[in-house]
């Protein structure tokens, strides 16, 4: 097996604004002596990459309807492709299915899951799903690994909060997305009389030592 120097690993993201994670991810693989590289489809699929890592691989499960599911082809072509070159691509399984895809999705997981060569859990708990949903997934190499904090990354000290007046009786903490009917939670909260502030908050940083899938 080649030096660990020599290994190209491309993520995707290797970095995103909105999710501290995915670049203490990437710096803690190369951290590990590995030549990161941010992913790129048409350079993966040119074998370009020993090891391609997926996050969120919404363009091999179906998300996005008819165009979603063309691209999802487009995808798919390029990873076949990828493998032929001997390629590795592992999986970081945040959720065991897209929370905002519909049925095709069910179908398309099952096919991504055998596709790939190996998963990254982030817990004991999501590997069992997965594995209850996926039963092939149990023939895939694994990894369970464990999240640390982000107190290196804050970009101003943690304070706690200013004094709210009691005004506050719900907080809402994470990304705003479609499938956890945000937006109607300030009306039905209204009704009650209670005041709903909006506020993201990181989680924790990463602090993991990635074993990559041998050949």
């Amino acid at each position: 097996m080649p030096d660990r120097s020599e290994q190209i690993v491309a993520i995707k993201p290797v970095a995103d604004a909105s999710n501290t994670f995915v670049a203490l991810f990437a710096k803690a693989v190369a951290d590990q002596g590995y030549q990161v590289r941010d992913f790129d489809w048409r350079e993966v699929a040119e074998g370009k990459a020993d090891v391609a890592i997926l996050h969120w691989p919404y363009e091999l499960t179906g998300l996005g309807g008819i165009s979603g599911f063309r691209r999802c082809l487009s995808a798919y072509r390029m990873l076949g492709k990828a493998r032929k070159r001997r390629t590795r691509f592992i999986w970081v399984a945040h959720n065991a299915r897209p929370h905002d895809a519909g049925q095709l999705s069910r179908f398309l997981m099952r096919r991504f899951i055998e596709s790939i060569d190996g998963i990254i859990h982030l817990s004991a708990h999501s590997a069992e799903l997965v594995h209850e949903l996926y039963p092939s997934s149990l023939a895939l190499p694994e990894v369970r690994t464990i999240h640390g904090h982000y107190l290196d990354v804050f970009k101003t000290p943690v304070h706690p909060p200013a004094p709210c007046l009691n005004q506050i009786r719900l907080g809402y903490f994470g990304q705003i997305r479609a499938y956890k009917n945000v937006r109607s939670s300030p009306g039905s909260l209204r009704k009650c009389r209670v005041m709903l502030r909006y506020q993201s908050q990181v989680g924790e940083r990463m602090a993991m030592s990635l074993q990559l899938f041998k050949a």
